[in-house]
């Protein structure tokens, strides 16, 4: 099997002009063609393929430790790639590495339906960002994956032009969550915006109640209103001549 996919690999890189540079989003059909190849020659390694995701963030927190610590279920496991892959057998490390294989071939299966990946993308951005892991650790996880392909495959399979491939094939998953990172930040700073000025307009309105009250009841009080909310001394002044 590794022989007739290296074949094919091959035919495929000889007729091929030079790649652009990684940093683009669009794969030529070439290109998706290296992805679903070495994409399939990995997940029909069944016994492998299982542990791949959990192998993949062994690999990741040996490399970047201070992301470890922003997963609760599995921040205190000791991990070391080298000296300690049976750290893979982690069930919540392994669930968490399943669902991002899943994300990485639901990637594969869409490279020419990128719309079909839209919403689930914007869960996972939703979802990460809520727990402030940036793009950066994105990028980062997607250089590590890179690397363990790398390593499980050879260079005779995983050659340089598969691996702009698939760096390519990341790039528009970094550029989706990128998108709804900023979305989110926006969203943000909007309902923050709304609520501190809905604050302020409930404490005016609360202040103006108790001085309706106070002038109903005929009682000569004073009530000490917020700056904040209602204004400078002058503006003041005016909510009290109004009950007066």
């Amino acid at each position: 099997m590794f022989q007739k996919l290296r074949s094919r690999l091959s035919n495929l890189s000889d007729s091929d002009d030079e790649l652009k540079a990684e940093n683009q989003t669009e794969l030529t059909s070439k290109e998706i063609d290296f992805v679903r190849n070495t994409w399939s020659l990995l997940r029909n390694d069944i016994a492998r393929f299982k542990f791949l995701g959990g192998e993949l963030f062994v690999r990741f927190f040996t490399k970047y430790p201070d992301y470890q610590r922003q997963f609760k279920s599995f921040k205190d496991v000791p991990m070391d790639f080298q000296r300690n892959r049976d750290i893979r057998f982690n069930k919540k490390l392994m669930a968490h590495g399943t669902y991002v294989m899943y994300t990485i071939g639901m990637l594969v299966d869409n490279l020419e339906r990128p719309l079909m990946m839209e919403q689930m993308l914007k869960r996972l951005a939703r979802n990460h960002y809520r727990r402030k892991i940036s793009l950066i650790a994105f990028d980062r996880l997607r250089n590590t994956f890179l690397e363990h392909l790398a390593e499980i495959l050879g260079p005779k399979i995983f050659t340089k032009k598969v691996s702009i491939a698939w760096s390519k094939a990341f790039n528009y998953l970094l550029m989706e969550i990128e998108k709804n990172f900023k979305i989110l930040e926006s969203d943000l700073e909007r309902s923050g915006s709304y609520y501190r000025l809905n604050s302020m307009h409930l404490a005016a309105r609360n202040d103006l109640v108790r001085l309706q009250r106070l002038k109903e009841s005929g009682k000569k009080k004073t009530l000490n209103v917020n700056n904040d909310c209602c204004g400078s001394s002058s503006e003041q002044n005016l909510i009290h001549q109004e009950f007066e």
